[in-house]
């Protein structure tokens, strides 16, 4: 009687499911790249995005006391262009100025308005 060797099967089947968790492992490290490279865009979109406010408004950071964060936040220092305290009527002393021209701006920069068409915003 000749023996049967019961190993030889059970490595086949570890091969099978290695050569499974391969596929599996090789899915997985396409979909990280993948997720990687849109991340690489975001940052590099919105390192473009801060360039482009902070040279556009390098003018009227001082006047306006503004800073533009990393995050594109706009944050305003001066007490003329904010807000009046306790309402909501106007922004300082020049009622909707600042924003006018930040809507201009941003029809310029991000939807391909001419600046001649712009200017009647401000």
């Amino acid at each position: 009687m000749a023996k049967t060797n019961v190993w030889m099967s059970v490595s086949d089947l570890m091969t099978g499911l290695m050569i499974i968790f391969l596929f599996v492992a090789i899915a997985y490290i396409s979909r990280v790249q993948k997720n990687q490279s849109v991340l690489t865009d975001y940052v590099e979109t919105k390192n473009e995005l801060h360039n482009k406010l902070i040279k556009e408004f390098e003018g009227d950071t001082l006047k306006w006391q503004m800073t533009i964060g990393k995050d594109l936040t706009m944050k305003f220092k001066e007490p003329t262009v904010l807000f009046s305290t306790g309402g909501a009527k106007g922004i300082g002393r020049h009622p909707g100025k600042l924003l006018l021209a930040l809507f201009a701006v941003h029809l310029v920069n991000f939807h391909g308005v001419t600046a001649e068409r712009a200017v009647l915003w401000k």
